[in-house]
This record gives structure tokens, C-alpha cells and sequence, in this order.
């Protein structure tokens, strides 16, 4: 379900400048029999858009419950639709995410009414509420080929919240409403969002999806996304004239992004995904949970293992950027 009931201003699944559409069931059924092969996940989490609006959200949450394919099922919703929603629907999920968007239809009879079905049915419900959004999207492309790699290496989504979407699987939302985006302003161009996916129907999906998912190039969708690190707004809905009109040209990104923040960012992702890949990121966890433990002295000997703790992230990371090249160096001349 890509559309979605409000018109948040930064949506960062881009919901507002989706049009009515819904995943057909059997295409959606055929999908996961297809990613059950492959995936075991802790999580599955139905978003939007907003999934309350697909009639028959019951049957696609049973038929991920059926193939196995995850632990927990999530479904994450404004709330606005809560009491039109059958007990089929609470007993199907396992948690209920409610985001309390300020200004909106969603009170505390909405958030009493989801806690009595979840105390009802055993489920658990989480409130978030979101007064505070950040910068998300611009229609103009990054300024240079650094500030669009940072953005890309600092972004949190990549690591947390892959999607699936009509046989493709993609690294977040952003390739397959993109387009919307641009079009709604006006931006008439060339971009096909298979390009940032990868089909889940060709053969050795698993290799490609390994591949994939550890490839350190940006998406050309990424020329358009603020990523993480997007300077905070205060949460409105917008008016209809607002979705077609192109906002101010920021001639520095420093105006809409953090840039501190976005540098701090990109290189602890680099480096956990070179500790990731070479198979160390289970020895780091257990250093520092010691240094956690060993954190209860003095204030000279936190200070002391602090500085020894900041040391010792910089060694790895320069360790895990040596072996990579060396790799990298080994492959060419291979």
C-alpha cells in the first residue's frame, strides 16, 4: 500500500505523492514463497503508505505468518482507521506500531482502543509520537559526487529496513516511489527503479542478494534523499498546492543537512560494514560489552578506557580499510 490518509510534509516513504495502489495478494504470496528459500527474519513490518487502508491486510499478514519467513510480524500505522479494524486484524499481527501524528484525527480514544485489543488479544502495541520530522527528499540533485557518497554511507535506513515490492527487492523505499516525487514537482526524467533493486525471480538470488547488499555505491534514487541525516522540521500536514510546488534551491547542503553529523555517520558505516564483512563485528560487540563491565571505576579510569575505546575504533577501521584494499588489489590483478 504506497498511498496513504494524511499528507505529511517530509513523508519519508514519500506517501503523499503516491497514487491509490495495492499490492495484488497472489503477487505478494508468490513473492515470499520465493524469499522463504532464502531469508529467515526477526522482523517482517507491513508500512505505507498506510497498511489499514488495504482491505485485505488480514490475508497478507496470515500469509507471511503461514510461510514462516519471520519471527514477529510488525504493522505500523497513523491510527486515523483504527476503529474501522476487524479483531481478525489485531489477532493476526504480533505488534502494533502507532505513530501520533500532532494535528491530526488520532486522540487517546484511538490509543485506549488499540491497548484494550492489545491487552485482549496478547499483542504488543507502541506509541511514538511525532512531533518531529527531519528533512527527507530534494528535487535537486546533490552537489557533488562526495556529499551524495556520505549521505548514502551515513544513512540507517540501508542497514535496517529493506522492502520488498513486485518481485524486487530493494535496500529501502526510496527507489520505488522516487519517481512520484519528481513527477508531482514537475521533473520529467529517465529513472527506472529496477535499477536500484534486484530481481528476486533470476537464478542464485542469494548470491546476488549477499552481493547487493554489501555493494558501497549509492543508489540513483540516493541523488534525491537526504538519508538520515536531514536537518529536523516540525511536523504539518500540507495542502494539495503544496505536493506540485518545488521548494527553494539550497545552494549549500549545509542548509537542509547535518554536516557533522552525516561525516561522523558515513564513517562508522564504513567501518561496520568492513567489520561485518570480514566476520570480526561479533568480536568488537564482545570488547566493548568488557569495557561496558569494566566502567565502573574511577572517573580517571573511564576516562582511560574511553581514550582506549576511541583508539581502538580508529585501528579497526584503518585495519578493515587495509584488508579491503588489499582484497580489492588481489581481485584486480587476479
Amino acid at each position: 500500500m504506497g498511498h496513504c490518509n494524511l499528507r505529511c510534509l517530509e513523508c519519508s516513504h514519500l506517501s503523499p505523492y503516491v497514487p491509490h495502489e495495492i499490492y495484488d495478494l497472489n503477487d505478494f504470496i508468490a513473492d515470499i514463497k520465493v524469499l522463504e528459500q532464502t531469508l529467515q527474519l526477526q522482523y517482517f513490518k507491513f508500512v505505507g503508505g498506510e497498511p489499514t487502508l488495504n482491505r485485505q491486510i488480514v490475508d497478507f499478514i496470515l500469509a507471511v505468518r503461514q510461510s514462516q519467513i519471520a519471527q514477529k510480524i510488525i504493522v505500523s500505522t497513523n491510527g486515523v482507521t483504527l476503529f474501522n479494524m476487524s479483531d481478525e486484524f489485531f489477532k493476526a499481527l504480533d505488534i502494533l506500531e502507532i505513530s501520533a501524528y500532532p494535528g491530526t484525527l488520532v486522540g487517546q480514544k484511538h490509543i485506549e482502543f488499540a491497548k484494550e485489543k492489545g491487552a485482549e488479544f496478547q499483542k504488543e502495541i507502541l506509541i511514538h509520537d511525532k512531533h518531529i520530522f527531519r528533512r527527507t527528499q530534494t528535487p535537486y540533485p546533490h552537489p557533488s559526487e562526495q556529499i551524495l557518497q556520505q549521505i548514502y554511507d551515513s544513512c540507517a535506513i540501508l542497514q535496517k529496513n529493506n522492502v520488498i515490492h513486485h518481485g524486487y527487492y530493494y535496500k529501502c523505499s526510496r527507489p520505488i516511489f522516487t519517481n512520484y516525487y519528481l513527477q508531482a514537482k514537475g521533473i520529467q526524467g529517465t529513472y527506472l527503479p529496477e535499477k536500484d533493486g534486484i530481481s528476486i525471480y533470476q537464478p542464485h538470488f542469494r548470491d546476488r542478494l549477499i552481493s547487493y547488499l554489501q555493494r558501497g555505491k549509492p543508489l540513483a534514487a540516493c541523488q534525491y534523499c537526504l538519508g538520515t541525516v536531514g536537518k529536523s522540521i516540525e511536523h504539518r500536514q500540507m495542502t494539495k498546492e503544496e505536493l506540485h510546488a518545488m521548494p527553494a534551491h539550497f545552494y549549500k547542503i549545509s542548509q537542509i543537512v547535518y554536516m557533522n553529523q552525516m561525516r561522523k555517520l558515513a564513517r562508522y558505516q564504513r567501518w561496520n560494514r568492513n567489520l561485518q564483512r570480514f566476520g570480526m563485528i561479533a568480536f568488537w560487540k564482545k570488547l566493548l560489552w568488557i569495557f561496558n563491565k569494566l566502567c565502573t571505576g574511577s572517573y580517571l579510569f573511564k576516562f582511560f578506557l574511553k581514550r582506549l575505546k576511541i583508539c581502538l575504533n580508529f585501528a579497526f577501521q584503518r585495519l578493515g580499510s587495509l584488508i579491503l584494499a588489499r582484497k580489492e588489489k588481489k581481485w584486480l590483478i587476479g
